[in-house]
Formats: C-alpha cells, structure tokens, sequence
C-alpha cells in the first residue's frame, strides 16, 4: 500500500482516479496521496513554534509549491518545511544537511531516509539562493544523491535544474545518458548537444569547431536559412560569429534600424558588422549614443565609418535606451523602423523575413522575431534552467508612420519598456503582435548574468520592481483593449498612463516613512482579487492625511499578485 501511495503522489491532479467513490472517500484518499504526512514521524512534544510552524507548512503544501514559493520569494525559510517532507518528518534542515555535508553521512543514508524527487526541490532551492558559502557544494551532493540512479524519475519541474547542473560541471556522459533516455523536445535536444559539443569548455571532449557548428547550424538548415559560420580570430566565440547571406535584395522598402548605446566597447563593432551582413540591403542605421562622454567617440566614429548608411546620434543627457529611442523616432527616414542592441548579433536575414512578413500580412501592426542567448564562450545552457527561444522584445519591427500616431513611443523607462510597447501596440490595434516561429534565433543575445537585466532574473524568480511594473501595465493594457484609456504615450514621465516603482525611473531606493500599512492577500493562479474594499480604506486614510503603504502578503497558496 505504502509503494502505491508513493507511485500515485507523482501524479498531481488525482481526483480522476477515484471518481466512482463518494464525495468522503476521495477525499481522504486524495489527502494521504497528495500528502504523506499521515506517515511521518511524530512531532516531539517539546517542539518550538519555528519548528511546529515548518511542521505545518510541511504538511499543508506539496514540495512543488513550497520550492516555488521559496523560489519566486527568495525564501530561505522554506527549506525547514522542504527538510521536513524529504526526511519523512524525523529531521529539521539543519540535521538533513549535516548528513550530506560528509561523505560518511551520505553513506549512512538508506532509500527509505529520504524522498528523492522532494530532495531535488530543495536542491534546487539552495542552488538558486544560497545562504552560506558551502550551499553550492551541499546541493551538489543532493543532487547527485537523488540521482544516482538515472533521471528516469525526476519530475519536470527540477528535470531542467538537474541537466544544466550536470551540464556546468563539465558531466557530459550524464547528460548523453539523460538525453537517451528522455524525451526531450527537439529543440532542447539540439541545445543540448550543440553544447555538449562545445570545443572552448575546459577539457572538451570535443575540440572540432565545424562539428559544434554543425550541430548548432542543424534547425536554421531545417527552417531554410543561411548556417552560422565563425570568423578565424575575434575577442570571444560571440563575436566571431558570422553568416552569409545566399542572395541580397537591393529594391524594397527603407528599414531604419535603432542602436542605443552607452559607452560603447569592442562589442558594439560586433553588433554592426551584422548590420553590414543583411540579405535587406535598403537600410540605415542610426546609432543613438546616450551621453557616453567624449572618451567613447573614437568608437563612435570607428563604426560610423564602417558604411556611409551609418549615422551617429549624440545625445547629451543620459535618459535610458527608450528615452533614446524615442529621440530617434524624430530622425528616423524609413518606411520601416526596427531595433537592435548594441551587443547582440542578428541573423543575415533577419529584416528579410520581417519586412516581408508584415508585407504579405497588413492585418499585423508589428512583429517581432525570436532570440537565443548565447554566453561568450558560445554556451546556450546556462542558470538553472534550460532556456530555450524566447521572444526578441528589441527585434519589433512597424510602420512607424501607423503605429507611432497611435501609441506615441516607448515608455521612458529603465527597463522593461520593449515588452510594454509590443504588449501595448498589440492592445490598441486589438491583434496580438506576432513572433516569427519558424525561424530560429533569428536574433543571437550575448548573455551576461551579472547584467542589469541578468542580474534581475532567476530560476522561477523576478526582481519586485519587475513584477509590480508588470501588473501595473497589465491593468493598463486591459483597459486599452476596453476602450476606456488611451494608448498614447508621450516622450516624458508626466505622460505615463500607469503608475511603476522608481527603480524603474532610476531612482535610489528609499525608507518609506508612513502612518499605516495595508495587507493586501495574494491570489491563487489564475483567480483575481477583489480590493475595492481595500482602495476604498486607502482612499479614506488618505483624505485624512494619513500616510499609507501597501504590502503584499503571499504564501505557497496565494503567490500571485493580481485585483481589480
């Protein structure tokens, strides 16, 4: 009985399994599945509120939603009810992770200590946030741990964390047992071999540089473009990269293509020489510098000299890329107006495909093409997760003379304006804006995790700025799509249809000095609040000239931040 339970709880959705029963008996059957603490060793009298409250938690939420939550609220604290559910109640974090600390505590440990797929929860946990120095190691040893026999068993939550760690410790014979075994998706299977195949990883197996780009190359031939090819020398694999385009187009509509920059390096000529490569000859290129300072206009007027297409908008105060960008829509001479970072490489045809997208498709206000980052060193794999494509926010191409009228431009923002835009440009249109799909990495990211917007991602977790900012424009968009604001946004802050956090005007974070706080509950996913009641009271101390603050209140249950 004890083995069926335990084979049942990997299915999470279980009230099919027990339909015919009455109401009572699924229940408790669903109950003991689904949480196994009916099993667990016994409480001592003598335990502490912390430990009683972990023993709570343990038994009220599964190792999925514990993990997440700890995972989004860079909780430590989760890894006490984490420690609890893995050793069937009988130790707390502390005494588990001092059996994996030693080699003679991990070989004292039998089968029957410990949940193997629940240890890869909080594996993955202490990975993604650790606490002390030793964390990185001792999730290392927990990983290896629960899977010593295979990955055949790992659930797909931490299936991605358990591959890419194996993959960053150089354990390619694993990740080729895994790759066998599983069934991965096509296009991760390729991500994964390409690196596997990686020559530049400290002891390669592999030192031929075509069979990496052979691999790497293997879906841009299935979808009909130009391989990706590698320059002899350059300062990393990044910026060797290259292509050829088999054909160009001298006739066509202008495409004005933005670059953003500030204190531009070596890698902006990167950037630029993939400009020059495009199949979409009619071109310019406007390369807005924003207040780099005297020191940076050599390189300025390096790649300005690269092609008479090029010109160089110096600006003088420093106001973020979408501040810049709208200065360049006043510059702009295109029938067509696209963006590109000032460090990322882009297909040979890249504006091809897009132009004649939205040539054969008038219906589409925009489009935009996808992206796959790569680290310097040519690696796709990286963190702890398995990234795939993802839309390339800063590949959206328009009319500017259609769509700027209607939204005006860019939210002035830090950070996070791309995504607003595209999100906002397909609201007032009432389409979404589409991705091309069938071409992949038509746009190649250089990736840095210590990055402004590296450095604000993680594994299930984005900073708070990013998330407020994101509701706040949800809201805003959805009343676009009702008809009841305006999608117009003017050059200047003051024109902002939606309030968002001063980390995103780059402001200093502050104390906030306030009379009173207001709890606001999070939602379970896919439900929405009612905060009327709440407003109303905020509005109300406010009139009495009281200061408020609001402050979200999540648990594993209600970890979403969404109200009406």
């Amino acid at each position: 009985m004890k083995n069926t339970l335990r084979l049942l709880r990997r299915y999470r959705s279980t009230a099919w399994l027990f339909s015919p029963f009455p109401p009572a008996l699924k229940a408790w059957f669903k109950q003991r599945i689904e949480n196994p603490a009916w099993r667990w060793a016994p409480l001592s009298p003598d335990a502490t509120p912390a430990e009683r409250s972990a023993r709570y938690w343990a038994e009220r939420w599964s190792a999925v939603a514990l993990s997440q939550f700890g995972l989004r609220n860079h909780s430590s604290a989760v890894r006490e009810p984490l420690a609890i559910r893995v050793s069937y109640g009988k130790w707390n974090f502390a005494e588990l992770a001092e059996r994996f600390r030693t080699e003679e505590g991990i070989a004292s440990l039998q089968p029957k200590d410990v949940e193997l797929n629940e240890l890869l929860h909080l594996a993955r946990l202490i990975s993604s946030h650790p606490v002390d120095p030793d964390d990185p190691e001792l999730s290392w040893r927990m990983l290896q741990f629960a899977t010593r026999d295979g990955f055949g068993q790992t659930e797909h939550q931490t299936l991605p964390f358990a591959v890419a760690t194996y993959l960053e410790r150089g354990l390619a014979a694993d990740v080729r047992i895994a790759m066998d075994k599983l069934a991965f998706s096509p296009q991760l299977r390729n991500q994964l071999s390409v690196d596997l195949l990686n020559p530049w990883q400290e002891n390669a197996a592999n030192q031929d540089e075509q069979r990496w780009l052979d691999t790497l190359n293997a879906e841009y031939r299935k979808a009909g473009i130009a391989p990706i090819e590698l320059l002899p020398a350059g300062e990393s694999v990044f910026d060797r990269l290259t292509a050829t385009a088999p054909s160009r187009i001298t006739d066509g509509p202008l495409v004005s293509i933005v670059t953003c920059t500030h204190r531009p390096d070596w890698q902006l000529a990167t950037s630029v020489r993939s400009v020059l490569a495009q199949s979409w000859q009619n071109w310019e290129l406007l390369i807005v510098d924003d207040a780099s300072g005297d020191e940076f206009a050599p390189v300025l007027d390096e790649v300005a000299a690269m092609d008479p297409r090029i010109r160089v908008l110096r600006l003088t105060e420093n106001g973020g890329a979408y501040r810049a960008r709208n200065e360049a829509m006043r510059h702009i001479n295109g029938e067509f107006v696209t963006f590109h970072d000032d460090d990322d490489w882009m297909h040979p045809q890249r504006i091809e495909i897009q132009v004649q997208h939205l040539i054969q498709n008038p219906q589409y206000p925009a489009n935009t093409s996808q992206y796959r980052r790569m680290l310097p060193n040519g690696f796709l794999s990286y963190g702890r997760r398995l990234r795939l494509l993802g839309i390339s926010e800063v590949s959206i191409m328009f009319r500017p003379a259609q769509v700027l009228p209607v939204v005006g431009g860019f939210d002035p923002v830090r950070k996070g304006g791309d995504t607003e835009f595209r999100l906002r440009v397909g609201a007032a249109f009432g389409i979404a804006v589409p991705t091309l799909r069938n071409y992949p990495g038509l746009m190649l990211g250089r990736f840095d995790p210590a990055s402004l917007s590296g450095s604000e991602f993680g594994d299930e977790w984005a900073h708070e700025a990013r998330r407020l900012y994101w509701a706040s424009a949800h809201a805003y968009h959805s009343s676009i799509a009702a008809g009841t604001r305006s999608p117009f946004v003017g050059p200047n802050p003051e024109d902002r249809q939606c309030p968002i956090p001063g980390r995103f005007l780059g402001q200093p974070n502050r104390v906030l000095d306030v009379d009173d706080v207001i709890l606001i509950p999070g939602v379970p996913e896919g439900e929405q609040a009612d905060l009327r009641a709440e407003l109303a009271l905020i509005a109300s101390l406010r009139t009495q000239g009281r200061r408020v603050g609001v402050s979200l209140v999540v648990t594993p249950s209600y970890p979403h931040i969404r109200g009406k």
